[in-house]
């Protein structure tokens, strides 16, 4: 139950920071030269890339406690997020 909880986490953390990139790139788009516009587009931009990083930090955290602690370990359920 854990197990699939944490992959739904990483799922809707993936799922969020690829369309906060696709929504930077809308405003990189909508921005027609406009200082400000771009610049919240970049800080956008900055801001989902950095939260994929993080997702994709946690998703091998998590792979690395599992491989530590063995999956063969009774009590690990050694479910990996399917993406």
């Amino acid at each position: 139950m854990l197990a699939m909880a944490a992959n739904f986490a990483m799922g809707v953390a993936f799922s969020l920071a690829i369309i906060s990139i696709g929504y930077a790139f809308i405003q990189f788009a909508m921005s027609v030269g406009d200082p400000k516009a771009v610049e919240r587009a970049h800080r956008a931009l900055l801001w989902g890339v950095v939260s994929a990083l993080v997702a994709f930090c946690a998703l091998a955290i998590r792979v690395a406690i599992i491989n530590a602690i063995g999956p063969s370990a009774p009590e690990v359920v050694n479910e990996l997020p399917g993406f």
